[in-house]
């Protein structure tokens, strides 16, 4: 693998550790929306 394959995944692995990172930040508002929408 060349020095553009390794870039490339090196890139990936940052946009996926953010993207995880912004999910799990969300997760207590999406399940405290969940129980609200449960009351109702």
């Amino acid at each position: 693998m060349g020095e553009d394959g390794l870039r490339v995944l090196h890139d990936y692995l940052q946009l996926h550790t953010r993207i995880r990172s912004d999910i799990r930040a969300e997760l207590p508002l999406l399940r405290a929306a969940i129980r609200r929408a449960k009351q109702l």
